[in-house]
């Protein structure tokens, strides 16, 4: 599977596409079917909770994203692409319990030191964050909508 960014939608020949996109991660089969069910679950409920039509991925050809889902996979896919399969959910695990605002930082800050799928694996920001997803512990994703009621005043928080 690859992520890429498209600055221009296109329509004609190959080598126009490639002159107005870019390629922003790559993840092998088995990675992706890790992953994949959870990532869209997560875009489906924010979908549901703007009162739009639930989507799903695209066996063959492309499945288009809106920029700000994009961003949040490529994040996903950054720090799963050389995992060990066993800490990867975990690594989901801590990407579904980041706000999309967070994971929007997170992109853009990795995004502005390697911008390619290729530059930049293993040093920097995108190596921090394998690190932080992989050893950060996380249980279970918390959900934004859990409440807990706090025992001195009995408020919901």
């Amino acid at each position: 599977m690859t992520v890429s960014e498209r600055f221009a939608w296109t329509v004609g020949d190959d080598a126009e596409i490639e002159r107005t996109s870019a390629d922003k991660a790559i993840l092998d089969g088995d990675r992706w079917r890790r992953i994949a069910t959870t990532a869209a679950e997560v875009f489906n409920r924010r979908l549901a909770q703007a009162k739009r039509r639930p989507s799903a991925w695209h066996s063959e050809g492309e499945t288009l994203l809106a920029p700000y889902f994009g961003k949040e996979l490529t994040l996903l896919f950054w720090a799963v692409e050389d995992a060990d399969p066993t800490v990867i959910p975990n690594m989901l695990a801590n990407w579904v319990g980041l706000a999309p605002e967070e994971r929007w930082w997170l992109y853009t800050t990795i995004n502005a030191t390697s911008r390619y799928a290729e530059h930049g694996k293993d040093r920097g920001w995108r190596k921090a964050i394998k690190i932080a997803f992989a050893e950060n512990p996380a249980s279970a994703p918390r959900h934004r909508s859990w409440r807990t009621t706090c025992r001195q005043c009995s408020r919901n928080v």
